[in-house]
């Protein structure tokens, strides 16, 4: 038993054993053995790369360091352009309307999306700067047919986060994702502790620290008497 521990724990270099044990004969290589635990250790650090990369992650680069991110933070809906002749800045921009109750359309319900461009004028004559809006000839119609007790599409708010132009309905409490004319459901939010089956009537949105917030009139809703 002494020599068997001893064969173990000491081997000679570049060694190959060959044990009994009771019908079988094991035979260990050192080397592969080696070779076996250094693949093994790299398969199981490339699956925990690739779990840990899984997920929304929503980092932004902060102060020039590199983090990984999926959060777009361009602001209105694009990067600053240059202004017309080169000069100044341009954004491109958008609006959406809140209808109320006459956002209705038979068996759909819409809301209206206005783009413009907002252009920023740098002056060199000693003017102070100015801005200029333009807006789209058309509107753009977004419909839904989801509802809440017969009202919908009653958009508060849009804001752009993670490469989306986003907005949210106060009335089913549903966040949709505006793309190419379209009101694609992205988020349900339900009033309360989120365990009724009210729609949140999100009235707001902002990103702070690349989390999207969605908030209220922070009250209950309250008649003119």
């Amino acid at each position: 038993m002494q020599d068997w521990r001893n064969a173990i724990f000491n081997p000679p270099p570049s060694a190959s054993f060959t044990y009994k044990m009771g019908n079988s004969t094991v035979r260990l290589q050192s080397r592969l053995v080696v070779a076996l635990g250094i693949i093994g250790g790299i398969v199981v650090l490339y699956l925990m790369l690739q779990r840990s990369s899984g997920g929304m992650t929503v980092a932004q680069t902060v102060w020039g360091k590199s983090t990984q991110t999926r959060c777009n933070s361009s602001y209105p809906l694009s990067k600053p352009l240059p202004g017309r002749g080169g000069v100044g800045s341009r954004y491109r921009i958008a609006v959406i309307t809140d209808l109320d109750q006459a956002s209705r359309r038979e068996a759909s319900w819409i809301s209206l999306l206005r783009h413009g461009w907002l252009e920023w004028h740098h002056r060199h004559d000693g003017r102070p700067p100015a801005a200029e809006l333009t807006w789209d000839e058309e509107d753009v119609t977004v419909k839904s047919s989801l509802a809440n007790g017969g009202r919908a599409m009653e958009l508060s708010e849009l804001v752009s986060f993670g490469g989306h132009l986003l907005s949210v309905d106060d009335r089913t409490g549903v966040v949709y994702q505006l793309t190419n004319g379209k009101a694609v459901p992205w988020l349900i939010l339900a009033d309360g502790d989120g365990q009724v089956a009210k729609g949140f009537k999100g009235e707001w949105m902002t990103v702070k620290d690349n989390h999207l917030y969605v908030g209220g009139l922070g009250k209950e809703w309250t008649t003119g008497q």
